[in-house]
């Protein structure tokens, strides 16, 4: 019940109850259905009485009509004794308020729900008659909406009761006849005769006491009223009233039909559209009137417009039958030429711009129309011939293909539907795809281009009739499936992503949104019902478009925008009649729904029966309006807000809805095996319903289909027809590029990916390939293409050494590609490239090569003078160049301008060539695209940059230009599109923030788009536009900043913004120089506004304390600036904005002191470039700079400048020892006069002197300040470093000074104690550059022993992690005299992270040899002391043990003969021969030793190996060979004593691998087979728990509760197929994780880990450099445990193949099979060739010959057929295997090159040989090559090795023609030259760190040490002397490769200490390795003294010799 005042009386619901509970257990008597009771029951004649009653209390009569209204359907049989008692309350005056109030209107629509029942009768007519009347006359309401439900309410009563009451004609009349005509009462009154007309009642009744004609006029001047509301109404009642006079009084003309012509009349000429409107209003109900309009209407045709237009065309449309000679009317009006059936050419062209303009219109309705009006031209006009027809049907396809991508999904498939018939594009599949390319491609469409183009070949597929047909017609198996449902709401589309597929309950929780989903589409067909029907009717007389994806009509109708509106032509505010409501879908229910369900207590009849259409109706009249108060307001407004939010809401709902509904294409099915009976079309349908969604998807579908159809063209067509429609298409793919406007990212790539595919067969122009890339971010596509081009190219010179005719302009082309080439590599920064394509692959001219030069090496100023110089040129020795080329000296100097920042160069050199007038007309950069293209983003820049620099300039010509360009509609959308961000900064100017927001808006926007479609794998683009993210955040928060007026309130708000905005500033090395300058000036742009705006705020000695700050900030903004492009040798720019600041720094000592760090930083960095001259003068200047400020200022800037001045002097003094004596003369020339007598007394020492006081002094500062809380920790570092490299400095020129002198100086201070305390002064302080110079303080504590005392006081005071990556290097001190320095360090880190130090000092210390002296012993003791700590390390000693189980039986057998029994045997050492023999006994055969617990660290190093028992593989082993043992060799070995020779032995080991190879031992793939303990390992089963291993980096303090335990090892080992059968073993971690790690025995592995520390140390070195930080050079390192000199692990690097497996898998079979027989064919022609040779099987003496008698041309020959049995691209064949993309290929391929030419050059440092292609990893996920197996290092593969190895590095065909067309040059030499650069320019931190193998030699270095020392006999020093000397000689090759000696000099070096080769084979081995002048180059360079450049282009001329590359190992496989 309604909760109002009566409802709430509490007797209200009790008797409602009552008498709905008397009814439904029949006390009210039951009334049968279509009697009439003829009494009231008892209780209900009183009510009726009390009601009827004049005595009974208003109240008590509310409550009975209330009660009835409750209970109304108990009272509704009986409804004739209510309905006057009822009028009558009504009628009496006492309803309780005044009105049609709430109670008044239920009463009468309870009456009116009664009628099918029970009407007023004769005797109860007056009643309703007065009821009517009472109705009318209070009518009225101000409210509308009240207005128009009185108004139904009175229309219902009448319609209902019209037989039973009078027409109230006064009422009426009074209601109308109101006399202001600028009122808006009369419109009830006519409203409420409209209601009495609609009835077909008479409007005027004689007895209402007016006159009849006074009444029609009365009504008639109503249409003279201002209002519409009257006007219109009124003519619309009058044509009802005519119409009534003429059916019913049989009137058609008379005084009002006058009346009513002279009112219309009067507004003809003063009010035309009221006229119109009235005559149509009129003839909506009588015709005939209008007649007397008719010619005034069609004059008045052709100047009226619009809806009045409309309306008489509608009247006179209404009349045509009685117009005479409407023909010749309608000729006059002109009317009739529009009429005709078909338009001639010249006026369809009039009409279309109009016809078009609808493509933008918002209404889907008036673009269906369109779309139907121009597929109607586009039929009827493509055969026209003529131009202008050919313009129609131009414009005309343009916009149906827009079409195809019109928002609205029905329109896009009615459009899509017209294309698709064959009267258009043809039926077969390949000729569709060719006119498709032809006509189906709009530059306006491009984006859409894909999606659409995919979906009209597919189509072709569902004609077919296997579209339907399964793919496999059975089963896999007999197998029961169910369909599986899926639910595919749309709000549940990610649930299967976040609900596993595994959980139940999924069904039930998602259900009800299924449902939801399920109940939106209605009955419409399923999508994934297979339809055999097709529609044969239109339903709602719309038409429908067939989908062929789904098989049925148009699927997104429930989605579609309603394509018309409906509009009511009547002005009355009632229904007319019964009104036909649109019929509403309904929710589908279930079969069950409505049927009645028993439930307990629920009560049957508390339901209402149901209603008919009329009753709900009369319902609806029941609504209430609260009355028009302030309250009432406000409760409309907030229920009008929260309406319009749910709207809202609902909209979007529905938006989304749309955009995420999921329609299903096909249904699944679920069993016990897959379901594969497929249908064709269940793959096809879904798969293009992607490519509509989605770009990339749509890119890979239109490729696929393309390559697949290209390729049946062969077999399709003739040879001929093949040829014309490969030229065809190769036209079209051309047109489409260099018809792109919008360069669409994804359609290009899919156009170039077509092209890449099917290079052969098409050629797509260069130019177009490298415009089309540059502008869509397609470069590495463009790049691929233009490569494979170039290839194709080289593969027909190398086929045909001749070349063709008209070979000029072949060549021309083919240097048109490489400079498009160079364009793409360009735009990726990539000069390393560059530089390889003009250094020889292009024929250009040389100033091209110089000046890329010296851009790549951010010399823009010179390469910006090469290039105006080249441009100026006119008279060229060898002719004019290439024009490309010329168009490449254009784009770079430009760049270099842009680089350099100079905008004024850069606005002349981007205008000059676009018109010649002064100043030049902008406007003409529209007349060329080149000029829009290479230009316009120039002309933008720097006229905006000028701007911005200076607000007051008069130039306002980009201004103009751009207000110019916005008027056009093609080119306001370019510049909106591609310079949103300079429209931005330019409406910025203009203090436009509101524009200038909406193009940042619109430039993030651009930049989101971009970013999400550009490659994740291409890292240089997404660097590059990652860059552009800072200014426009700022531009964004600055606009947000200055729009808001309480930011300026007060000074804090900007004072916040500034000095946010100082804390964040780009990267120093890694944005550019562009980057960098445009955050900068963006900022001092905007520190300018902000002072403009502040205005009076500034005022004030706040204010001047603000512009103080804010002038300072940008001061140093701009220092920063400075300091960043001087590490990126930028010299010229920051040059400038030093000049910039130069005179704001001269008003304050503080600024200018800034100032003036930055000048010298500046030309400290410069310096290095310059040659000695220029480069002293430029250091002398700062010194001059820095002189001016000696005290007063701040400690930090003082600290600071000390240092700087002691650098300065430092750099002059280097400087004048290396240039020499001559350089003074020069000085005293060139300098100024104030310096000269500066320069005559600061002679070498003296400068050097002074730098260390400066040097001293910063010191001094940094000390005081290092307590400080703000102590500034980077500056403090900086001044303890300084002070010790400077000192190092020196300490090293002492040393290799003679007499051990630094100078002629009486001071001599004490530089290595300085280096030790400063350099451990900045590690305390975390210092990373003083953690990696530790081992050079190693060095001075050993040379230098007076320091020891401080190294240990220091020492004791830092941090012991932080030695954690020298622990090798303290160890190797440890049996030393000065190992006192490193003890305390090692029992700090044994203690605290002994894990940590427990396998290193378990390797070194069985190598350890004490002195018997008292400092020998004491050391011994300390060595002792940490033993008895790491024994405490729980399970070491099982855990390693348990590893050497994994060393196969007989290799164990091998390694302990040799490096043990057999020197035993040598030396003849009984006691050493008997312990080595039980050694080897206990070790190998004695199977029934028990576990035990010896120290870790015994001096019995065997006693690790015998804790563990047997394995069951070690077991069988000894059970097979301990009885040969035994006999042989007696009872546990006893008769090895007695033997002679070791042969015996050696024999013996022999027939054990013989008997295993016999017995097939293979190495078994389970743990439990090699290790019990490590298989039933346990971790609960100890007290404490085992690391894993390799965890201690050394780089920052270790977080031991992190640190990864070991839970135990997997049971699989992986056996490798390598000669000594290393095993991966998995360890599985605590934290859930599985660590993988190869196992090897047999091997010292110190070598291995010393080769990646030296890695990891050139990493370091690398990243301090800027070029290959830029380039992120790094090499990819593993972590080596060696655990003993005898077994170690490695880490295991995840997801790569070794080089040869990954060659061998992109091979075929048969060439694999050819790949196979190279080696033996190899072998085979050794063996030819020295015939001659007795001993063939030693390969020292076949290679030995080989290199002495085979010829150079004898082994070209051979190597180049060797070439031809391995295909030449196996390697590039496998990277494109491996990628994914053409993205991916070259991102794979860049990293391979780069990280192999680093690798490269690394190990060509370190002496790395054996590189044979097992000895490479490719890493499947980067590409990356990845260096293991380093057992020949330090030259040793020449050395040691029988066959030397004269190639320093791998670089053999494979790997160049990776690369191919740049082979060799470009990336793989430039990255050479950038990581050999990087290590020369830092040598000491290399070789520091190599000291550890002097101190402990790796034990090939022992041994061969030893057996030099043996061959020379006493007369040699002894064996240690032999050993270090050994090993320094290794360095010192380092060493000279590190100062640029000739590689083939160092190998010639090394050849001669290689004892394996005879003097006489040497010689030839000499000979091929330092080369012929007359075919190589290094052996034209000198042996010493190489640039960088000239050293790396000797080491690849040396690598890729084939006179040394086919004479190789056969196992090293030059060939490939």
């Amino acid at each position: 019940m309604e909760m109002d005042e009566l409802n709430l009386h509490e007797c209200m619901s009790n008797m409602t109850a009552l008498l709905k509970h008397m009814k439904r257990n029949k006390v009210t008597p039951e009334v049968a259905k279509g009697t009439v009771p003829h009494e009231l029951p008892g209780y209900m004649s009183y009510l009726q009485k009390k009601l009827s009653g004049p005595s009974t209390n208003p109240n008590v009569k509310l409550f009975i009509i209330k009660l009835i209204i409750n209970a109304e359907e108990v009272f509704r049989p009986y409804a004739k004794f209510w309905l006057a008692p009822l009028m009558e309350w009504i009628l009496g005056g006492q309803t309780g308020g005044d009105g049609i109030h709430y109670m008044i209107g239920d009463i009468v629509v309870l009456m009116l729900t009664w009628s099918a029942i029970a009407k007023p009768e004769a005797g109860d007519r007056i009643l309703a008659s007065r009821l009517v009347e009472y109705l009318m006359h209070h009518t009225h309401h101000s409210n509308r909406q009240v207005l128009r439900n009185n108004l139904e309410m009175v229309k219902t009563v009448v319609e209902l009761w019209r037989d039973c009451i009078e027409v109230p004609s006064r009422v009426i009349f009074e209601a109308f006849s109101g006399k202001d005509p600028k009122g808006k009462e009369n419109a009830t009154g006519i409203q409420l005769l409209g209601v009495i007309l609609s009835n077909q009642l008479p409007p005027y009744r004689d007895t209402c006491g007016i006159d009849k004609d006074r009444f029609y006029t009365t009504l008639s001047a109503n249409l003279s009223f201002k209002y519409k509301d009257v006007y219109a109404a009124s003519a619309e009642v009058v044509g009802m009233v005519m119409k009534y006079m003429a059916e019913k009084e049989k009137v058609t003309d008379g005084t009002f039909h006058d009346n009513v012509f002279r009112e219309i009349s009067s507004s003809q000429s003063s009010r035309p559209e009221v006229f119109i409107t009235c005559i149509y209003k009129v003839q909506l109900y009588y015709k005939p009137f209008t007649d007397r309009f008719i010619n005034k209407l069609l004059f008045m045709l052709p100047q009226i417009h619009g809806q009045p237009k409309t309306y008489a065309l509608e009247v006179v449309l209404g009349r045509v039958d009685s117009i005479d000679k409407i023909f010749l009317e309608m000729k006059n009006k002109r009317i009739l030429e529009m009429l005709r059936h078909r338009l001639n050419e010249e006026e369809l062209l009039y009409l279309m711009p109009t016809v078009v303009s609808f493509s933008k219109n918002l209404s889907p309705a008036c673009r269906e129309t369109m779309y139907d009006i121009l597929t109607w031209i586009y039929d009827n006009y493509k055969d026209e011939e003529s131009s202008t027809a050919a313009e129609v049907l131009s414009m005309t396809k343009e916009i149906l293909l827009q079409g195809l991508s019109d928002e609205e999904s029905y329109l896009r498939l009615r459009v899509s539907n017209f294309w698709s018939h064959e009267t258009r594009l043809p039926v077969g599949t390949l000729d569709r795809m060719v006119s498709m390319l032809e006509c189906m491609y709009s530059p306006d469409a491009e984006n859409q281009f894909l999606s659409y183009a995919t979906s009209l070949l597919l189509e072709m597929t569902s004609k077919s009739p296997d579209y339907k047909r399964e793919i496999f017609e059975h089963a896999l198996s007999e197998c029961k499936f169910e369909d599986y449902q899926i639910d595919h709401s749309w709000k549940r589309r990610h649930a299967a992503i976040s609900t596993p597929m595994f959980v139940e309950t999924q069904s039930t929780q998602i259900g009800s949104d299924s449902q939801s989903f399920i109940e939106t589409i209605g009955n419409q067909v399923r999508a994934t019902q297979d339809v055999q029907f097709s529609a044969t009717q239109e339903v709602d007389g719309k038409k429908t478009a067939y989908n062929w994806l789904t098989g049925s009509q148009d699927t997104f109708s429930e989605f579609s925008s309603s394509t018309g509106t409906e509009t009511s032509q009547s002005s009355l505010l009632f229904t007319i009649g019964t009104t036909k409501k649109k019929a509403i879908t309904r929710k589908p229910v279930s079969s069950g729904f409505g049927k009645d369900k028993m439930g307990a207590g629920k009560d049957q009849t508390d339901s209402t029966e149901d209603t008919s259409q009329t009753d709900r109706e009369i319902m609806r009249l029941k609504r209430r309006f609260l009355k028009d108060q302030e309250a009432s307001r406000a409760f409309f407004a907030r229920r009008e807000i929260r309406l319009k939010k749910m709207r809202e809401e609902a909209q979007k709902e529905q938006k989304l809805r749309r955009h995420n509904m999921v329609t299903l294409y096909r249904s699944y099915r679920q069993g016990d095996l897959p379901d594969i009976q497929i249908k064709h079309m269940y793959l096809i349908a879904p798969l293009q319903a992607l490519a509509q969604r989605d770009t990339a998807i749509a890119r890979q579908l239109f490729s696929s289909l393309f390559c697949g159809v290209f390729a049946q063209i062969a077999e399709e067509k003739t040879e001929r027809e093949s040829e014309e429609i490969i030229k065809n298409i190769n036209e079209h793919l051309n047109s489409m590029l260099s018809n792109s406007t919008q360069y669409f990212s994804p359609f290009i790539g899919c156009i170039e990916d077509i092209a890449y595919h099917n290079c052969k067969e098409l050629m797509l122009d260069a130019q177009g390939i490298s415009t089309a890339s540059l502008i869509s971010q397609q470069q590495p596509l463009g790049l691929l293409l233009l490569e494979e081009y170039l290839v194709q190219k080289s593969g027909e010179e190398e086929r045909s050494r001749k070349r063709p005719r008209g070979s000029a302009s072949l060549l021309s082309q083919e240097i048109s590609t490489w400079i498009e080439l160079s364009r793409l590599y360009k735009d990726l920064d990539n000069f390393d490239v560059l530089r390889g394509i003009f250094s020889g692959k292009v024929g250009t001219q040389p100033v091209t090569r110089e000046a890329l030069e010296a851009e790549a090496s951010a010399n823009y100023q010179k390469a910006a003078n090469l290039y105006d110089e080249a441009l100026g040129c006119t008279d060229w020795p060898d002719g004019r160049p290439e024009q490309v080329e010329e168009d490449l000296w254009d784009d770079c100097r430009l760049q270099c301008y842009e680089q350099l920042t100079d905008w004024q160069k850069l606005e002349q050199a981007s205008t000059i060539n676009i018109d010649d007038n002064d100043p030049p007309d902008l406007d003409k950069i529209w007349d060329d695209t080149y000029y829009q293209e290479h230009y316009l983003p120039y002309v933008i820049k720097s006229k905006l940059k000028l701007l911005m620099e200076d607000d007051d300039t008069d130039d306002q010509s980009l201004l103009t230009f751009i207000d110019k360009s916005m008027q056009h509609k093609e080119r306001k959308a370019l510049i909106e599109n591609r310079y949103s961000e300079a429209l931005a900064m330019l409406y910025l100017l203009q203090d436009d923030y509101d524009r200038a927001r909406y193009y940042t808006a619109n430039c993030i926007q651009s930049f989101l788009q971009d970013w999400s479609g550009t490659d994740t794998l291409m890292g240089t683009i997404r660097s590059s536009k990652l860059q552009c993210v800072q200014k426009l955040s700022e531009m964004q928060e600055f606009l947000t900043f200055i729009t808001n007026e309480r930011n300026f309130d007060e000074h804090k708000p900007v004072s916040d913004l500034i000095s946010k905005w100082t804390k964040r500033l780009p990267d120093v090395k890694r944005d550019s120089t562009n980057t960098w300058d445009d955050v900068i000036t963006n900022r001092v742009f905007y520190l300018r506004k902000l002072f403009q705006k502040s205005g009076d705020a500034m005022e004030g000695d706040d204010g001047q304390a603000m512009v103080n700050a804010i002038s300072k900030d940008k001061l140093l903004m701009e220092l920063k600036l400075v300091d960043s492009v001087s590490q990126q040798n930028n010299f010229g720019v920051a040059e400038k904005y030093l000049k910039r600041n130069c005179a704001d720094a001269r008003d304050d000592d503080a600024w200018r002191l800034i100032w003036t760090l930055s000048y010298a930083r500046l030309h400290q960095k410069k310096c290095l470039t310059l040659p000695p001259s220029k480069r002293v003068i430029n250091l002398l200047t700062t010194l001059d700079q820095l002189g001016m400020f000696t005290e007063g200022c701040e400690p930090s800037y003082r600290k600071q400048h000390e240092i700087l001045s002691g650098r300065s002097c430092h750099l002059v003094a280097q400087t004048i020892q290396e240039a020499g004596d001559d350089i003074f003369d020069v000085i005293h020339l060139k300098c100024r006069k104030s310096l000269r007598s500066l320069i005559e007394a600061l002679i070498v020492n003296g400068l050097q002197n002074k730098a260390h006081e400066y040097f001293k002094k910063g010191v001094k500062l940094a000390s005081d300040e290092e307590d400080a809380i703000d102590m500034d920790r980077e500056g403090v570092i900086d001044a303890y470093v300084s002070m010790a490299t400077f000192c190092d400095k020196m300490l090293k020129q002492q040393e290799q000074n003679e007499d051990g002198a630094v100078s002629r100086s009486s001071k001599s201070p004490s530089f290595p104690r300085s280096v030790v305390f400063h350099l451990l002064k900045a590690l305390k302080l975390n210092s990373v550059e003083a953690i990696q110079r530790f081992p050079r303080l190693l060095q001075i504590v050993e040379t230098y022993t007076d320091t020891m005392d401080t190294f240990v006081e220091l020492t004791s005071e830092t941090p012991c992690w932080m030695f954690l990556g020298w622990i090798g290097q303290m160890l190797a001190l440890l049996d030393k005299v000065e190992s006192i320095s490193v003890q305390g360090i090692l029992l700090e880190i044994a203690n605290n992270y002994p894990q940590a130090l427990v396998y290193p000092f378990k390797v070194s210390s069985e190598n350890f040899s004490f002195e018997n002296t008292v400092t020998g012993k004491r050391n011994k003791e300390k060595v002792s002391q940490l033993a008895a700590i790491l024994d405490n390390v729980p399970l070491v000693m099982h855990f390693i043990c348990a590893l050497e189980q994994l060393t196969n039986p007989e290799h164990i057998c091998k390694d302990f003969t040799d490096d043990v029994l057999v020197p035993a045997l040598r030396a003849r050492n009984p006691t050493a021969v008997k312990k080595a023999v039980e050694g080897l006994y206990t070790r190998v055969f004695d199977s029934k030793r028990q576990s035990s617990q010896d120290s870790l660290f015994s001096e019995d190093s065997d006693a690790v190996t015998q804790s563990l028992p047997f394995g069951p593989f070690q077991k069988k082993f000894a059970s097979d060979f301990v009885k040969p043992f035994q006999k042989r060799f007696g009872e546990r070995g006893c008769k090895i004593l007695s033997m002679q020779h070791q042969k015996e032995f050696m024999n013996f080991r022999n027939e054990v691998d013989q008997l295993m190879r016999k017995k097939k031992m293979s190495a078994p793939g389970n743990l439990r087979e090699y290790s019990p303990w490590l298989s039933d390992f346990q971790p609960i089963n100890y007290e404490k728990e085992l690391e894993i291993p390799g965890q201690y980096k050394g780089r920052s303090k270790p977080l031991l509760e992190y640190h990864v335990k070991i839970a135990g090892f997997d049971e699989k080992v992986k056996v490798m197929s390598s000669l000594r059968k290393p095993k991966r073993l998995t360890i599985r971690g605590n934290d859930e994780k599985e660590h993988n790690f190869l196992v090897k025995g047999g091997e010292d592995l110190r070598l291995d880990q010393r080769i990646e520390q030296l890695f990891g140390i050139m990493n370091d070195i690398l990243a301090l450099d800027a070029a290959c930080s830029q380039r992120s050079l790094k090499l990819v390192t593993y972590e080596v445990i060696p655990m003993t000199p005898r077994i170690g692990i490695i880490e295991w690097v995840d997801h790569c193949l070794p080089l040869k497996v990954f060659l061998s898998e992109a091979m075929t079979k048969n060439e694999r099979s050819h790949y196979a027989n190279t080696r033996l064919d190899h072998h085979t022609w050794v063996d030819k060739m020295v015939k001659h040779v007795g001993d063939r099987t030693s390969h020292c003496v076949r290679y030995g010959e080989l290199y002495k008698v085979a010829s150079r041309t004898e082994i070209l020959k051979k190597f180049q057929d060797l070439h031809t049995q391995v295909p030449w691209d196996a390697l590039r064949r496998a990277f494109q295997r491996l990628s994914s993309s053409p993205e991916a290929f070259l991102t794979l391929r860049g990293h391979f090159a780069t990280s192999h030419a680093l690798l490269c050059i690394c190990q060509y440092i370190l002496g790395i040989g054996d590189r044979h292609l097992s000895n490479f990893m490719i890493s499947l996920d980067t590409g990356a090559m990845v260096g293991i197996d380093f057992g020949h290092a330090f030259g040793s593969a020449v050395e040691l090795l029988p066959v030397p190895e004269l190639m320093p590095i791998r670089l053999t065909r494979q790997i160049v023609n990776l690369m191919t067309p740049m082979k060799e040059d470009g990336l793989i030499l430039s990255t050479m030259v950038h990581g050999l650069r990087a290590l020369r320019n830092n040598p000491d931190l290399l070789l520091n760190t190599m000291d550890v193998f002097v101190k402990e030699p790796h034990l090939d270095w022992q041994k061969r040490a030893k057996s030099d020392a043996s061959k020379y006999g006493d007369a040699a020093e002894d064996a240690n002397e032999m050993i270090e000397r050994y090993a320094k000689d290794r360095i010192n090759n380092a060493r000279r490769k590190l100062q640029g000696a000739n590689p083939c000099h160092i190998t010639r070096d090394e050849l001669k200490m290689n004892m394996n080769i005879k003097k006489h084979y040497c010689t030839g081995y000499i000979d091929v390795c330092m080369g012929d002048k007359k075919y190589s180059m290094r052996t034209r360079e000198p042996a010493t003294g190489l640039s960088v450049e000239k050293q790396v282009a000797c080491l690849v001329d040396q690598a890729i010799d084939p006179n040394i590359l086919g004479r190789a190992y056969e196992g090293w496989e030059a060939w490939v």
